[in-house]
């Protein structure tokens, strides 16, 4: 009996680091750059995809508040002619950057997706391809669903992202239109911060919750089983 309480201790332990530790790792990046390592899985196991080495190691992840953008670097860009990131319920082509087609042989390409909002980063991202390779003897043309396995131990901060996006100049007419609703604009802004500071604390009430209940159940079994043991 004492010894299925203990172990029951040790799961109800291993479920609060479990619920904690991946919140944690995101909630601890501050709004920047990173380097992030990734590969290219197959769709239906763990095994590396043969897609994999089109694509330039490691990645940048832009964090922006609660935005995460991905930018990655393609190689011989000239086959990969179609890449997809999921966006809500279904995908949508990632955004080029740039591309390099000077050697013809390896084009370059540098993309960039965002993360959705409700997506655990400690899991793969599903994303569709279209790889059309015509060097071979055979003509290789196929569409197929691969999944980028982002490493969040190998975060690395960095100065600049793999693309700089410039953000487009406002015209006079805009500028006017924003300082006569500045002071508006401002009230407005006050209110949309509170209500997120609100959702912000609701979040990390609702977890702390979830932990203090397993703490307090673990805290339970651990008096019980002292009492038992004493009793005996």
């Amino acid at each position: 009996m004492l010894h299925k309480m203990r172990w029951l201790s040790f799961l109800l332990f291993t479920g609060v680091i479990a619920l904690v530790l991946p919140s944690q790792i995101n909630a601890d990046a501050d709004d920047g750059y990173y380097e992030i390592d990734y590969e290219v899985l197959n769709a239906d196991n763990d095994s590396v995809s043969v897609a994999n080495d089109y694509f330039d190691k490691p990645a940048v992840l832009v964090v922006d508040g609660d935005n995460r953008i991905v930018q990655l670097s393609i190689n011989h860009s000239q086959w990969v002619v179609g890449l997809q990131a999921p966006k809500g319920d279904d995908f949508e082509e990632v955004e080029v950057l740039s591309e390099d087609k000077e050697d013809e042989e390896n084009e370059k390409r540098i993309v960039q997706f965002e993360i959705e909002d409700d997506h655990d980063f400690s899991e793969p991202v599903e994303m569709k391809m279209h790889i059309v390779v015509d060097v071979l003897e055979e003509d290789y043309d196929h569409k197929y669903t691969a999944r980028f396995d982002f490493d969040e131990a190998s975060m690395k901060e960095v100065d600049t992202p793999l693309f700089e996006v410039e953000e487009e100049e406002s015209n006079e007419e805009d500028a006017s239109e924003i300082e006569e609703t500045d002071g508006e604009d401002a009230t407005t802004d006050s209110a949309t911060d509170d209500d997120a500071a609100d959702e912000e604390k609701s979040g990390v009430n609702a977890g702390t919750m979830i932990v203090i209940v397993l703490l307090v159940g673990i805290a339970i079994i651990l008096i019980y089983s002292f009492a038992f043991k004493k009793k005996k």
